[in-house]
């Protein structure tokens, strides 16, 4: 059982990863969105970004927000990435905002 568990364990990771969506038409155009007040404290803006909606099969404005910055680390924000196969444009796929491990020091 103790080899066999980094394999179930990895499998059971497979399942948990979000399955990549490719829509077909290119997002509309980055709005320019004023951030509103800052909280104060220590706040980082995100930036709003379009968002698919697959039931009704349009992209959507997602607003802005501020949260709490995490000391140490880089916010990379999500984008729209085209997807192509052999020169042909399969679509548009969404890649998740996420934080990083910051090298720089502050």
């Amino acid at each position: 059982m103790t080899r066999l568990f980094p394999l179930l364990l990895a499998l059971a990771l497979a399942g948990c990863a979000a399955e990549r969506v490719l829509v077909p038409d290119a997002p509309p155009p980055e709005r320019r969105e004023e951030p509103t007040p800052s909280p104060g404290g220590h706040a980082v803006w995100f930036s709003g970004h379009w968002a698919w909606d697959p039931a009704k099969r349009l992209y959507y404005w997602e607003a802005g927000r501020w949260d709490r910055d995490r000391p140490g680390e880089l916010w990379i924000p999500g984008y729209w990435e085209r997807v192509e196969e052999d020169g042909k444009i399969l679509g548009w796929a969404w890649v998740e905002p996420r934080w990083e491990r910051s090298t720089a020091r502050r």
